[in-house]
């Protein structure tokens, strides 16, 4: 059996004394003490989901519920501020879409730490 990979955008969060992990494009939330106990409690849910549409339906079409869009604009919201916190606001850098462009440093300094590792 072939094995593919599936990309969520996550959001992650803190509600009152736990955190939260939002999978936008399923709509579906993990929670725990920190934030990588709700990612890992959302890995849960998102194979439970996945594995509940196959068995069911032979298909993956009802795993797919998107999040509301005020989600998706909170999450584009907090992608700015991370973007813009790698670089340096000295007017030096380049940008994409009206934001900053980090350095190619800065962005092999990040490479693999937004992936989930599975294992």
């Amino acid at each position: 059996m072939k094995t593919r990979g599936l990309t969520l955008n996550v959001l992650g969060y803190a509600e009152e004394n736990e955190y939260v992990a939002l999978a936008l494009e399923m709509d579906l939330r993990g929670f725990g003490a920190s934030l990588e106990e709700a990612m890992d409690d959302l890995m849960r849910q998102v194979v439970l989901q996945l594995s509940f549409a196959l068995h069911m339906h032979h298909s993956l079409d009802m795993a797919f519920f998107p999040a509301e869009p005020i989600w998706f604009e909170r999450f584009a919201e907090a992608r700015q501020v991370a973007l813009r916190a790698l670089t340096p606001d000295d007017g030096t850098g380049f940008q994409a879409c009206g934001l900053p462009v980090p350095a190619p440093h800065v962005i092999r300094e990040m490479e693999g730490k937004f992936a989930l590792q599975n294992g």
